[in-house]
């Protein structure tokens, strides 16, 4: 039940962390009581001349208790299409097999023990064989409290913390980049312009990517009237895997109320490449309740006009039969 408890834990953990920014998923990021393993996610490069490539992680006993640690190691992909990265076994071999990492990692302590506030460094070493191929590699190191290592109080069920750090290893030689823009929906509708842009990407490449650029919507006239920065948050996409990323549309420039035809650009790119790639959705905005304000003043006018033209009739006749 215990080893059960403690693998759910990390699974939660790690379900927020392809929503996390490349650049901040570090030690800050929330750690169970009383363990913290930093950093969150290590990325390395690895030259096919290398043999090995090694760095540390460090691991600190919070509490004020000695606690014993357990050190594993597991490959992980892609959760879903929403963020998170999903724990891989046996039945999922194929994706072991071209982008898993626990074959080639090497950890020099599988147990420890540390006193209250005390730390310790872990040695991660990647070996570097023919069967490492080119691209992207990814696993996690996890480390949790040992069973019965610290104190639980009567009548309560001690659930063994369990930290993690997420190792991103590329291999050079053959890494493949690529993005694409698999589907671009929006939430237009008869009453208003679109205020946010859902797009679904794929990654067909080899190498994890993190996708950049803007959403922009234009006017009749080819005004900018609206913009959105795509994945503020600089979440991942791993490889052979698909994201769905939601671009909220902010107002700039002109105001957009004239009916007419409306463009919804899409500039993209993967973080490291200059050029954007250009994708283009078209469709007409009818602006229902300018169009029934519009009618409605129309035919306010036309009664006035009606009754206007009526009245000069009766003056005119009244003026005819008496001179």
């Amino acid at each position: 039940m215990k080893k059960w408890t403690g693998a759910w834990l990390v699974a939660v953990g790690l379900a927020m962390v392809m929503s996390l920014p490349a650049a901040a998923a570090t030690s800050r990021a929330t750690a169970p009581a009383g363990i913290t393993l930093a950093p969150f996610l290590q990325t390395v490069s690895v030259a096919s001349f290398e043999p090995t490539k090694s760095f540390k992680l460090l691991v600190t006993n919070q509490t004020d208790s000695t606690r014993s640690f357990r050190v594993s190691l597991t490959d992980f992909g892609a959760q879903n299409e929403f963020g998170g990265v999903a724990f891989l076994g046996l039945t999922d071999s194929n994706y072991v097999a071209q982008h898993g990492l626990v074959k080639w990692l090497v950890i020099d302590q599988s147990s420890f023990s540390l006193a209250p506030k005390a730390s310790t460094s872990l040695t991660v070493t990647i070996r570097n064989d023919e069967g490492l191929a080119p691209g992207g590699h990814y696993g996690a190191v996890l480390v949790n409290e040992a069973t019965g290592s610290g104190q639980s109080k009567p009548n309560t069920i001690a659930a063994n913390p369990t930290v993690s750090s997420l190792i991103f290893v590329t291999k050079l030689g053959g890494e493949q980049y690529d993005l694409r823009l698999n589907k671009v929906t929006h939430n237009t509708s008869w009453l208003h312009l679109p205020t946010a842009a859902h797009l679904r990407f794929q990654n067909p490449g080899n190498v994890a990517v993190v996708p950049r650029g803007t959403v922009q919507l234009f006017g009749p006239h080819n005004t900018l009237i609206g913009q959105g920065a795509i994945n503020e948050d600089s979440s991942f996409i791993l490889p052979d895997a698909y994201r769905q990323l939601t671009v909220p549309i902010k107002s700039v420039g002109a105001a957009g109320w004239w009916p007419g035809h409306y463009t919804l650009q899409v500039n993209y790119r993967y973080d490291g490449l200059a050029a954007a790639a250009i994708h283009t959705e078209k469709f007409y905005f009818i602006n229902l309740p300018h169009l029934l304000v519009s009618l409605v003043l129309i035919i306010i006018l036309t009664i006035a006009l009606y009754y206007y033209r009526f009245a000069l009739w009766i003056t005119l006749k009244k003026l005819r039969f008496h001179p």
